[in-house]
């Protein structure tokens, strides 16, 4: 049930987590793979992708929240108002459970 999921991964069609979030998702999906490989993986998809059908969410972690656990260097995906930085995998699983959390508190 592709409704159900949600594959976190920022990028192109990827919208606020907190913008898709509703009762009916049961399941967050995490890149687990380097940056590079990650992007391949989470790619705008094409027809006959498993993924094609999920839809796409990027965390919104709290201001000045920057990378920690770092095998290399941390990732800087965009400089907007805020910079946007890429998370590690269990980073970005902590981020998410603590803002579906929070969303789910919120009335």
């Amino acid at each position: 049930q592709p409704q159900s999921c949600l594959l976190v991964f920022p990028g192109a069609g990827a919208r606020p987590l907190r913008d898709v979030l509703d009762p009916g998702v049961k399941h967050l999906i995490l890149v687990d793979a380097t940056w590079r490989f990650a992007r391949e993986m989470a790619a705008v998809p094409e027809k006959d992708d498993p993924l094609g059908c999920i839809r796409r969410v990027e965390l919104s972690p709290p201001p000045e929240t920057r990378p920690v656990f770092v095998v290399r260097k941390p990732m800087l995906l965009a400089r907007e108002e805020e910079e946007q930085w890429g998370f590690s995998t269990a980073e970005a699983a902590a981020l998410a459970i603590d803002e579906v959390a929070q969303l789910r508190r919120t009335p």
